[in-house]
This record gives C-alpha cells, structure tokens and sequence, in this order.
C-alpha cells in the first residue's frame, strides 16, 4: 500500500500505516526493535495510525524513546493534521526544564511540570505514553515506571485519537524510536495488551 499524500496549505504530510513499514529505518536495542524518525524541525510532517496501539480495553499506549539535547514533541490528534484538536505532549521543552501536556483546540489548557534534563543527547530515554478517551486521562510515565510524570485529565469532551506524529523545535535534531517489537521476555513493551 502507497502512504497517502494529504496537501495542507502548500505543505505535504506523510500518512503511514503498518503496511508501509517496508520504507522504515529501525533501531537495535538489547530487548527491542524499534522504528526510528529523526526530527529537525517543529513540523509535524508524518502522521502514524494510532489504531493499532489500542488494547483491548480501549486504552492507548505505546512506548517511545527521544535521543536528543532538549525538545522531544508528540502530538495525538483525530485527523492526520496538525490543525485539528489534538493533544500535544512537548518533553524537555524550555532547553530541557520542563514538559508538558496540552489540549489544543477548542481551548489551550495545560498540565505543566519541572523536569530538569529528562532529554538526553547521549542515550535514548524511553517514556510510556497512554490515552484512556473513555475517561480524557492522557498521561507520561517513565520507562518502567508506574508513577506518571505528567497527566492531564481532558474535562471537555475527550478527543477520538486516531494518528499521532512527532517534532522538534527549531534548530534541533532528535531521534525518536516507537513501534518497539519485543525480542525476549525482558522487554517493557506489552504488545498482549493491544488490540491487533
């Protein structure tokens, strides 16, 4: 299957789905195969299908890992744009001292937290991201962790997430690995939970 080619105002997004993994560029880690996308700007230029990181109780969640010096951006949204009301999550924002969560459109709202050198330019650090829409609760937890570093509960109707895309800001270069695959039983990604 051809990625889709959507134009927005004279700029082009990218649409992939699983079929079009065959074009993706992976990363080895110990107990993991990840996907990688390395960011240079604060476009958010390729929009992933969220379906599949649905569990069977109706729950997003999916592992990603940032290498970079500050700016890791990861925005979750009901169409492949960046223009529709979306939920945008910016770690190491504010040269890596702060992350965040916002619902953008119909209103900014936020949950904002200090978080000094979360982003590294030296190794990956991996964050759980999760999205109940059954509840409006989006939250980040640490790799392995089960204390949430940031969470926002969407008190106007909870958004319908159906793609998700990562950025930067301006000025930076940063790599992100997701859609993690498990090689042994040692792995943080709990691929039983989802949906497919």
């Amino acid at each position: 299957m051809r990625p889709l080619l959507v134009i927005l105002v004279c700029s082009a997004v990218q649409v992939l789905s699983k079929e079009s993994e065959t074009k993706a560029e992976w990363l080895e880690f110990t107990h993991e195969k990840c996907e990688k996308e390395t960011l240079t700007s604060n476009q958010y230029k390729t929009f992933y299908e969220a379906q599949e990181f649905y569990g069977h109780d109706g729950v997003f969640e999916m592992l990603v890992r940032f290498k970079g010096i500050a700016d890791g951006h990861i925005i979750l949204t009901t169409n492949a744009t960046s223009d529709e009301p979306r939920y945008a999550i910016s770690l190491g924002s504010y040269n890596n001292r702060y992350s965040e969560i916002r619902r953008i459109k119909p209103v900014k709202v936020e949950s904002k937290v200090s978080t000094p050198s979360i982003m590294s330019d030296l190794q990956f650090r991996g964050f759980l991201i999760t999205y109940d829409p059954h509840l409006g609760h989006v939250s980040v937890f640490g790799e392995g962790s089960d204390v949430a570093l940031l969470h926002f509960e969407d008190t106007n109707e909870p958004l319908q997430i159906r793609y998700f895309g990562f950025a930067t800001w301006h000025n930076r270069v940063v790599q992100v690995a997701f859609n993690c695959v498990p090689k042994d039983s040692h792995s943080t990604v709990d691929v039983r939970q989802r949906g497919k």
